[in-house]
């Protein structure tokens, strides 16, 4: 009996060790076949996907006026166009000159971020580049097509350019994709940066239509854009061409009445929540602040110019107020 239990074991182990050798055989197994590939010389190779890149280019740009610590407000801060208005405490714009040293923490919603020009629009470069260095091997319907995409990433490479030498002077120019390690960046003069960007939208504004996707780059933008270049460059004759073409082309005209002027001459007060609350109200041809105080939860002052008596809203609106007291006036055009 003993000599029968163990021999099972070792004709298993045997078994065992036989199956693993001729499946170990069998390499084809371990082979894989993937369905597709996503690199860049498969997916960057149609016109559709570089105007993906464009797509990125356009949501790099548009981060610069949106999100806590817009970086809009440090290039406010660093020019003529606004003041930190900070009285009553210390804060970075305080002493400017301590948010520009290389340890300064360059890119903070609590500090500034003069670091995030330098490094979202060295990648919003670095878009453009990637098309402009992948335009043929994408094929195209029309050459006109083709060149409408060269125009926009000219656009939005010069925009970048424009930017970092109006901030920073000198800054490295690279023209081309980047597909290995540099480190070995040197800079070029501002002038010459702009002689090129200048270039490149000469040919911009010949190809870009005058009508695009709402958000996408066109002729007028780029008229513009050429317009500010040649003014840093002192240009002023060209200036005052690309300019007039923006102005004169039939798309644009020069403002000639204050903002807010073709607002409906309607009113609407929002909800009201709190004790008191201050609400800036569109009256016809002027602007009033009204003040609304709570009475016991069922009666609101309404205190203006012209006074507006308890429980009446101006020009025939209705006074609702609903069971939890918060209180919204209608008010119908007028």
């Amino acid at each position: 009996m003993k000599n029968r239990y163990l021999t099972y074991p070792k004709n298993g182990i045997l078994y065992v060790l036989l199956l693993l050798t001729i499946t170990s055989c069998e390499k084809d197994f371990l082979e894989q076949e993937p369905k597709s590939f996503f690199i860049p010389e498969t997916g960057l190779n149609t016109p559709e996907g570089l105007e993906t890149i464009m797509s990125q280019a356009m949501v790099n740009l548009r981060a610069e006026f949106y999100g806590d610590g817009a970086p809009m407000i440090t290039e406010n801060i660093f020019s003529e166009v606004a003041v930190e208005g900070t009285t009553d405490k210390s804060g970075p714009a305080q002493d400017l000159n301590l948010l520009i040293l290389p340890d300064a923490p360059l890119n903070s919603a609590d500090s500034n971020r003069i670091g995030w020009f330098w490094e979202e629009f060295y990648k919003g470069i670095k878009y453009a580049n990637t098309v402009l260095s992948r335009i043929d091997n994408a094929e195209f319907e029309t050459g006109e097509q083709k060149n409408v995409l060269i125009a926009k990433a000219y656009f939005h490479r010069a925009y970048r350019y424009y930017r970092l030498t109006q901030q920073f002077g000198d800054v490295p120019l690279v023209l081309e994709e980047i597909t290995t390690p540099k480190l070995d960046f040197v800079t070029t003069a501002r002038m010459t940066i702009l002689e090129k960007m200048r270039d490149d939208l000469n040919f911009a504004v010949t190809v870009l239509p005058d009508v695009a996707n709402k958000g996408d780059v066109n002729k007028g933008a780029a008229l513009h854009l050429l317009t500010k270049i040649n003014l840093a460059m002192g240009d002023f004759d060209a200036a005052i061409a690309s300019a007039s073409a923006v102005i004169d082309g039939g798309n644009y005209a020069l403002m000639t009445s204050r903002f807010g002027s073709t607002i409906p001459q309607r009113m609407l007060l929002g909800t009201f929540i709190g004790p008191k609350t201050k609400v800036l109200v569109r009256i016809p041809k002027a602007y009033f602040w009204l003040s609304i105080v709570w009475v016991l939860r069922t009666t609101v002052i309404l205190t203006a110019v012209p006074l507006f008596s308890d429980r009446q809203c101006p020009y025939g609106g209705v006074l609702s107020i609903p069971p939890m007291g918060r209180t919204a006036c209608r008010i119908i055009p007028v």
